[in-house]
Formats: C-alpha cells, structure tokens, sequence
C-alpha cells in the first residue's frame, strides 16, 4: 500500500472486524500517508456493496483460499474492473474477465494494480462480458449445492 499510495491510490477493506493478527493494521501503524488513506468499512449490506462496486476504481482479492469467487463476480457485473490472486475459484471467475496474479511477488501485483487502472475501460468491458458467461440463478443453485455437500461430508 504504500507504492500504491505514492500513486494517488486509497484502500477500503470492506466485512465485518475479525483481521485477528493477519498483519493487516500494520501499515497503519506505520506512516501518516498510508495511514490517512485506508479505510475499514465493517459490515456492509448488498446494497452498500453495490454502491462500493460501483464507484471503486477497481476491486483487489489478494486471497489464498477463495471457494466461488463471488466478489469478484460481483464486481464484474457492477461494472468494477478486477485484479485477483490466480488462485482456486478466483482463476476460473476473473480468467479473461480481469487481472490474474500468480504469486506474492509485491512488484507484481503493483503492475498489475497499475495496468486495471490504467486501461480501466477495456478490463470493465472484458468483465462484463466474462459475467454474462454466469446465469445467476444456476451460479446461486451450484455454490448452494456445493455449500450442502460440504456440510454433509464435514458432519460425517
């Protein structure tokens, strides 16, 4: 974050509190500049979250471990260009519809950050048109089922 900030860029972490010690606040502790442009948003409805879709410049899901993919599908659909970790669900749902990133290299993913922002019209029109590969009444049937089975082999 504090390359990004050098960029003009800010940071809205959005769900409800619960970092633990992911490190995540570190940055705070660390300088002003960076400090004054992260924001936490807690808890947030779908409706707040749309409205954050709509207006960020663009989404960032630096996860390890995503099922589905669903924020990043949601972003797309809002028109929210984004760069993902090229990891689990995230590669099939951003795969030519936004930026993957392979790896933690820092340097990457600035570049990556960097060239959404910059071509944000072309990754805004390459996510819609991967979204309208998703029927969301057969996205939402899929996840649900795959939640069930999940439960069912875990209480077994």
């Amino acid at each position: 974050m504090p390359e990004l900030v050098k960029h003009g860029f800010s940071l809205l972490i959005v769900g409800a509190q619960g970092w633990g010690k992911s490190g995540i606040h570190d940055p705070l502790e660390s300088e002003k500049k960076v400090k004054d442009r992260i924001a936490f948003s807690g808890f947030i409805t779908d409706s707040e979250l749309i409205t954050i879709y709509n207006h960020a410049r663009l989404l960032v899901i630096p996860s390890i471990n995503e099922g589905f993919g669903l924020p990043a599908l949601e972003a797309m659909l809002c028109g929210c260009p984004v760069v993902a970790a090229d990891h689990s669900g995230l590669h099939e749902v951003v795969k030519d519809g936004g930026m993957l990133i392979r790896g933690w290299d820092k340097q990457k993913w600035i570049q990556g950050i960097m060239e959404v922002s910059q071509n944000r019209e072309k990754y805004i029109q390459k996510g819609m048109l991967k979204s309208l590969y998703y029927d969301p009444a057969e996205t939402i049937r899929t996840v649900s089922n795959a939640v069930e089975l999940e439960k069912h082999s875990i209480v077994q």
